[in-house]
């Protein structure tokens, strides 16, 4: 949090004549507002650039290893990113094997495998037969199936029976 407070500066002036005697003397006040800027520890914030609060940009720093510069998703915080399982059954012809890129899970046909991922990450299935390990469904599959379902026709066009 920036504080800010006003700030008094007082003047005095003295005019001198061809003697050097001073001939007039003023003095006057003038009220300024005084900035004084944060800090990245103040504001909890550990890595990148934040505002200071007074019209200027701070360095906090970077993240050391694994850690990423909002990974756990608080903004200027290092942390790593939250994690996620993912649980897979695999059912099909016998002896097959569906595996995930990135790796982690390797499961046959009837078991089950669980694997962690880092919260985001784009997994890939792919059937040890060359196969699409989520078969595809056609618009008319898709049709048929739901229609009926809600209220209306199903999207795409008439529903079929």
């Amino acid at each position: 949090m920036t504080r800010r407070h006003v700030g008094t500066f007082s003047f005095y002036a003295k005019a001198y004549d061809a003697m050097g005697n001073v001939s007039t003397s003023q003095s006057a006040s003038v009220t300024k507002p005084v900035c004084y800027p944060t800090t990245c520890k103040a504001q909890g914030k550990s890595c990148n650039y934040i505002q200071d609060g007074c019209g200027a940009s701070i360095y906090c720093g970077f993240c050391d290893g694994s850690e990423t510069c909002g990974g756990t998703g608080i903004a200027n915080v290092c942390g790593t990113p939250p994690s996620g399982q993912v649980t897979l059954s695999v059912s099909g012809r016998r002896d097959e094997r569906v595996s995930s890129n990135p790796a982690g899970l390797s499961v046959r046909v009837g078991q089950t495998g669980t694997a962690s991922f880092v919260s985001g990450t784009s997994v890939t299935l792919t059937a040890s037969n060359s196969r699409e390990a989520i078969p595809r469904t056609s618009p008319a599959a898709a049709r048929r199936r739901t229609a009926g379902v809600g209220k209306g026709p199903a999207s795409g066009g008439a529903a079929t029976r």
